[in-house]
C-alpha cells in the first residue's frame, strides 16, 4: 500500500472541494461539508457537478448557509422533482399553475435567476460549475471568475438530467448551448481544480457513487493527478452510497445519505488526526490509493 502521509488534507490551509454526481445522495455532499466547516477547515474552492452544482451554487454564489441547503435539500420530494419533470414539459402558458405540485423547487429556481457569481460568501474565492454540452461535446466550466453563463443557466444546464429532464438552451456571447448533467461524462470532475482560474492548495473530492466500478475510476484518475502534482495533497472522501437511490426515493434515504456523509468526514477526520492511513466504512485490508477507502455495501431498505 502507498505511503499516504504525505499527502494528507488539513484544516491550516485553504482546502478545494469538489463534489460529484449523484441526485438525492448529494445530501451527503451537505453532510460533509457540515463537518468540514466544523471542524474549522476553510473551504476556498468549491466545483460541482449535478447535484454538487446546486449545492456549490446556493452556498457559495448565493450565500445560503448550510443549515439552509441542509433543509432545502430535506424539503425536496421524489415527487417534486418528477413532478417538475412533467411540469417543464407543459406548454408556458399552463406550467405555473402546476407550480404548487414541485414543493420548493420553483422558489430554488427563482432564486437561481436573481443570483449571480458576482460575489462569492462563506469566505469562498471561487466556484465552478460543471456540464456538458451536447452541441459542441464538450465539458462545459462555468466559473466564476469569468462565468461563460448566467448562473441559472449554467446550473440548470448542469442538473438537466437526462431522461428526467430536457437538455438546457441557453445561448451567451454569442454562443448556443444544449446542456446536460455534467455527471453523464465525469462524475467526479477533479481534473476541472488542476485547471485555471483553481489554484488548489489541497483538494477533497467527495464520490457518492452508486457502482463499484464507477468509484474505482475516479480513484484511479485521482491517484494519476496526484502523480502529476505530488506538491498538491488529494484526498477521496467515498460515501456510504453503493447501490443507494438516486431520483426515487422515500424521505428516509434523504437522511440516511445526509448522516452518511457525516459519518464518512468525521471518520476521514479521526484518522487523520491520529495519523493513520486514511480508510474508513471499508473492510479491513481495502484501500485505494487516494486516500480512501474503496467502497462498501449500502442497504436501500
Amino acid at each position: 500500500m502507498s505511503n499516504l502521509h504525505d499527502s494528507r488534507c488539513l484544516p491550516d490551509r485553504p482546502v478545494s472541494v469538489v463534489l460529484g454526481a449523484g441526485a438525492v445522495r448529494g445530501m451527503a455532499h451537505i453532510g460533509v461539508l457540515e463537518v468540514l466547516c466544523e471542524a474549522g477547515f476553510h473551504v476556498s474552492e468549491l466545483i460541482g457537478t449535478s447535484v454538487g452544482a446546486l449545492i456549490a451554487s446556493f452556498h457559495g454564489a448565493i450565500g445560503r448557509d448550510m443549515m439552509w441547503v441542509r433543509e432545502a435539500g430535506l424539503g425536496v420530494r421524489s415527487a417534486h422533482l418528477l413532478t417538475w419533470a412533467l411540469i417543464r414539459r407543459l406548454p408556458l402558458s399552463t406550467r405555473r399553475r402546476y407550480h404548487r405540485f414541485a414543493g420548493g423547487i420553483p422558489q430554488h429556481i427563482a432564486d437561481l435567476e436573481q443570483g449571480s457569481f458576482a460575489t462569492m460568501h462563506h469566505r469562498l474565492t471561487r466556484v465552478g460549475i460543471v456540464s456538458f454540452d451536447l452541441i459542441s461535446q464538450r465539458q462545459i466550466v462555468c466559473h466564476s471568475d469569468q462565468p461563460c453563463l448566467s448562473l441559472v443557466d449554467a446550473v440548470r444546464g448542469a442538473v438537466a438530467v437526462p431522461g428526467l429532464f430536457q437538455p438546457w438552451g441557453c445561448e451567451s456571447g454569442g454562443v448556443r448551448y444544449k446542456l446536460v448533467d455534467g455527471g453523464t461524462r465525469d462524475r467526479l470532475p477533479v481534473d476541472v481544480v488542476f485547471e485555471p482560474p483553481f489554484q488548489p492548495t489541497q483538494v477533497i473530492a467527495v464520490d457518492i457513487s452508486t457502482r463499484m466500478d464507477h468509484r474505482q475510476e475516479s480513484l484511479d484518475r485521482l491517484a494519476k493527478l496526484r502523480g502529476r502534482f505530488p506538491q498538491v495533497p488529494i484526498d477521496c472522501i467515498c460515501v456510504d452510497t453503493l447501490k443507494g437511490r438516486s431520483v426515487v426515493y422515500r424521505h428516509s434515504h434523504s437522511m440516511r445519505f445526509l448522516e452518511a456523509g457525516r459519518r464518512a468526514a468525521l471518520e476521514y477526520l479521526s484518522r487523520t488526526a491520529a495519523g493513520q492511513d486514511l480508510a474508513y466504512g471499508s473492510r479491513p485490508g481495502r484501500y485505494d490509493v487516494a486516500g480512501a477507502a474503496a467502497g462498501w455495501r449500502h442497504e436501500t431498505s
